[in-house]
């Protein structure tokens, strides 16, 4: 089996030569170039949740509190994240990008980072 492309190539098969086939292609209008591809998602303005991840050995999150960058709590931790679980909080709508997390454990280390754009990454790991 043959594959075969292009107009020159499908009017030579049909009989009509290469004169025939070069006078064609330049009354052919010329195609448009394709619009290049980006791989770039958009950002969203809001985060929707947050993911908090415990990768630490051994070390219980007791408690989280996520405050927006205009001062407001958005989220707290209900009940205690054990080691290798993670939980899903949504966002209260309009809470913006930019938030505080802290979080305090069972072997009294703390976790406090400000600046974090939930809209970029909403995956907060805690390591050891």
């Amino acid at each position: 089996m043959r594959i075969v492309t292009g107009l020159a190539s499908v009017v030579l098969m049909m009989g009509l030569g290469h004169g025939a086939a070069m006078a064609q292609q330049a009354n052919a209008p010329a195609a448009a170039p394709a619009a290049p591809r980006t791989a770039q998602r958009a950002v969203p303005k809001n985060a929707a949740e947050i993911i908090l991840a415990n990768a630490r050995s051994g070390a219980v999150v007791t408690g989280l509190s996520v405050t927006s960058a205009a001062g407001k709590a958005v989220a707290t931790l209900k009940k205690p994240l054990e080691p290798g679980k993670k939980i899903t909080i949504k966002l209260p709508k309009n809470s913006g990008c930019t938030f505080a997390v802290n979080a305090s454990f069972s072997d009294d280390a703390e976790f406090d980072q400000t600046d974090v754009n939930l809209c970029m990454d909403k995956t907060v790991r805690f390591t050891d």
